[in-house]
């Protein structure tokens, strides 16, 4: 067996190195963050998100981390902070069911004592605050599943009722009277 050389830094540059390599690569130790699957960054779900479905999905994801990593089931994203990141007032439940129908979140509707409370959202690639394990219902889509979303949503906006376009009026030119001519005085000058 050979006799290790102090001096020979062929062995110990390499575990230096992986160090180096491992400390500017992982986690941030004085800030919250998040991980991600490099199964979940590949899968169809994530592009096939619109864009008021990213802004939603990511400002769930914030929440997330706000709470420690620990409130998943728990989370409490108001209408007004949808907007805030800047989704449409009148497009937040649409982010919002996209996210339901593709696996991503599920909502907990918020009503207490019959009077509308803000919904609790679960990331579903995550544990919950009661310790259970992940459900990953984002692996249940497919790209058939996106697909008939598409189509269904596109049925739903075609269907609703448009409101017909005034029809334009007709005019007549107005009867106009001939006034009488005023007489002008000519004024001198003096």
């Amino acid at each position: 067996m050979a006799k290790f050389n102090p001096r020979d830094r062929s062995r110990s540059c390499t575990s230096r190195k992986q160090k180096l390599v491992m400390q500017h690569n992982s986690p941030p130790k004085d800030e919250p963050w998040v991980f991600l699957s490099n199964s979940m960054l590949n899968s169809p779900v994530l592009f096939a998100l619109s864009g008021n479905a990213y802004r939603a999905f990511f400002r769930i994801l914030w929440e997330h981390l706000v709470h420690g990593r620990q409130q998943n089931g728990l989370l409490i994203v108001t209408h007004e902070q949808f907007i805030k990141i800047g989704i449409c007032k009148n497009s937040v439940a649409e982010a919002i069911r996209e996210l339901c129908a593709f696996g991503l979140v599920r909502v907990e509707r918020g009503w207490v004592d019959g009077r509308p409370s803000p919904n609790r959202y679960t990331l579903t690639f995550y544990g919950d605050h009661e310790g259970a394990s992940p459900t990953n219902d984002w692996k249940k889509t497919t790209a058939e599943t996106i697909s008939e979303y598409r189509a269904s949503k596109a049925k739903k906006q075609s269907s609703k009722q448009k409101i017909p376009a005034p029809q334009k009026q007709e005019f007549t030119t107005p009867v106009t009277r001939s006034l009488p001519a005023k007489s002008i005085k000519s004024e001198r000058v003096a």
